[in-house]
Formats: C-alpha cells, sequence, structure tokens
C-alpha cells in the first residue's frame, strides 16, 4: 500500500437499525466503530484512515449532504462505504466486507 487509503462510513441514525435477519452492522455504534478502527490500525497501521458520519446530524448533513443527494439520484440505500472518494458498497455490510474492500483498493494500487 503506497498511500493512505480514505475510508467514510455514510449512514442514518433512522436507518441504522440491523434487518430482521441480522445482515448488516450499525455503523453509528460506538463498538463496531471502535472494532473497525483497532483492526484496520492493526493490519495497516496509519496508512487507512476511517471515518463515520450520521447525516442525521445537521452539521453532517451540511458538510456532506452530496452523499445524501447521490443516494437519491442513484437509488442507493445507506449505509455507503466510501473509499477515497468513491462508492464501494452501499446497503449493510459487516466488517469482512469493509476489510475486503479496505484490500482491494490497497492491492489496485489506488492506496
Amino acid at each position: 500500500m503506497k498511500r493512505r487509503i480514505t475510508v467514510a462510513i455514510y449512514e442514518q441514525k433512522d436507518n441504522a437499525k440491523m434487518c430482521s435477519e441480522s445482515c448488516g452492522v450499525n455503523w453509528l455504534t460506538p463498538g463496531p466503530q471502535q472494532e473497525a478502527r483497532d483492526r484496520l490500525k492493526q493490519a495497516y497501521g496509519d496508512k487507512v484512515k476511517i471515518d463515520f458520519y450520521d447525516l442525521d446530524i445537521p452539521v453532517n448533513r451540511e458538510k456532506y449532504g452530496q452523499w445524501l443527494e447521490r443516494v437519491k439520484e442513484e437509488k442507493l440505500l445507506l449505509p455507503l462505504l466510501v473509499i477515497n472518494g468513491e462508492v464501494r458498497i452501499n446497503g449493510f455490510f459487516d466488517t469482512r466486507m469493509l476489510f475486503d474492500m479496505v484490500e482491494a483498493e490497497g492491492e489496485l494500487g489506488r492506496g
């Protein structure tokens, strides 16, 4: 991995409920956030930065509202996994899928 990879997860509290089949992670809760940070740091050191944004918070909605616009325009689902400014997953995903996308980004030389 040559460059730093920036990972952002965009979600809304109302949307963050688990599906009835437990098919995703509630990325707005501290446990999954810390687990993802710890595991990424262990695997990649400081080469991967991850942030989590609740788009129901006005300051986040104002700053990152373009992602909500894309969700509406492109009929995407939240949460969004965005790596280096590109949507990699939309809809429920788990930690393994997050790591797969980060690893692929690094292997493709984009990170």
